[in-house]
């Protein structure tokens, strides 16, 4: 039982005032205002099966866009450049930038781009997953912990030339990135109330 659910007193919705009058929302209340004066607030209201279907849409897009980062940004031409090039015929394209013009950009998009929307996409996949855990916190800890250990892990693998691919510090930046908006995505889209967890 968390604190504020022993400020707010028992777990049931209804309350018994004198003269036997029912008042569903009072513990709600009280919770809410303690939890409010304790500045300990927290979103706690089971989420709707469509706000978890928006959920699991987007981490099944980033996915796909991962996928399409890696398949057409990853080199210098970019393939989309070179199919550009063959259905343009023009050889122009071949030596210049059209589709990502900046260096920069292009460098963290072809280096991070789908790193990060893969990373991303898990978070999300996992929490919807592990949705029926209480309390939200639980939840998106453990959907978080696990995302950043699998990164970690591939990070490792790479750095002991056990799997294909460059070990990066920056690799582990995106990730943490990608957590720290999967976590805002959850919050904004398929929560439904702030209160005290």
């Amino acid at each position: 039982m968390s604190h504020c659910e022993k400020e707010g007193g028992p777990k049931s919705s209804e309350h018994r005032l004198r003269g036997g009058i029912t008042l569903p929302a009072l513990h709600l209340f009280r919770k809410l205002v303690f939890c409010e004066r304790s500045r300990k607030i927290f979103i706690k209201i089971p989420t709707s099966k469509k706000r978890i279907l928006v959920i699991s849409s987007i981490s099944i897009i980033s996915l796909i866009v991962g996928f399409l980062v890696y398949v057409f940004f990853r080199v210098t031409p970019t393939y989309a450049e070179l199919i550009l090039g063959d259905i343009l015929n023009s050889p122009k394209v071949y030596q210049q930038t059209y589709l990502i013009g900046q260096p920069v950009i292009r460098t963290l998009i072809a280096s991070y781009g789908s790193d990060f929307f893969w990373m991303l996409s898990l978070n999300l996949g996992l929490i919807v997953f592990f949705n029926g855990l209480e309390p939200v916190s639980k939840k998106i800890y453990t959907a978080a912990i696990l995302a950043m250990s699998a990164g970690v892990i591939m990070e490792a693998l790479q750095f002991f030339d056990l799997i294909d691919g460059t070990a990066d510090i920056r690799d582990l930046l995106v990730y943490f990135l990608a957590t720290i908006l999967s976590v805002f995505l959850y919050r904004t889209i398929a929560l439904e109330g702030r209160f005290c967890d």
